[in-house]
């Protein structure tokens, strides 16, 4: 009788266990996603050839797919940048360039900046307007920095570009985020 007693208590324990671990369980696909985010530097460099200029990168203002997983997302990655500069002063100005720019990352407020990628002797008007866009040479330490940055609460980074021109000058420097990420969806 104990035997049988013993034998059915197991099975109702398995069968409870078996039972509360299907129906708790939730089911999930992770599925990639592709994010393009643009950000805008405009760059008043005619009282001094040096700039520096901050932006706010918050990838789930510019892409519906990122602001509605984003707490799920299992990684992100930074696949390339590129960039154009637009809105001169003078755009016929073929001797205008930068000399020298850094663009970072880091997080809002914060000191913790890396390099993503530098520009060097860039002709302005060379890089004029969007058919014109550049690929930046991308540094592994700014890639994952993104990483960091864009799959925890707040998900925002800071981008700074800084950096010199040959000559006085204002334009603007647009720089397009090319991502791609993961997320668990229901």
């Amino acid at each position: 009788m104990k035997k049988a007693y013993s034998l059915i208590v197991a099975t109702m324990l398995v069968s409870a266990l078996v039972f509360s671990y299907g129906c708790g369980k939730k089911k999930t696909i992770k599925k990639n996603f592709n994010l393009e985010v643009q950000v805008d530097f405009p760059i008043d460099a005619t009282g001094s050839t040096s700039y520096d200029d901050l932006q706010i990168l918050d990838a789930s203002a510019q892409a519906s797919d990122f602001a509605k997983h984003k707490e799920d997302v299992i990684s992100v990655v930074l696949d390339s940048v590129k960039y154009y500069t637009r809105e001169y002063v003078i755009p016929n100005d073929n001797n205008l360039q930068i000399n020298n720019a850094s663009l970072k990352i880091g997080a809002v407020g914060g000191n913790d900046e890396v390099t993503i990628g530098q520009l060097q002797n860039v002709n302005l008007m060379g890089v004029y307007e969007e058919p014109a866009m550049q690929k930046l040479t991308l540094d592994n330490g700014g890639i994952a920095k993104f990483a960091d940055r864009l799959t925890k609460d707040p998900y925002t980074a800071q981008i700074r570009l800084q950096g010199d021109v040959n000559n006085p000058v204002n334009f603007k420097l647009r720089a397009r985020f090319y991502f791609t990420f993961a997320a668990w969806i229901l």
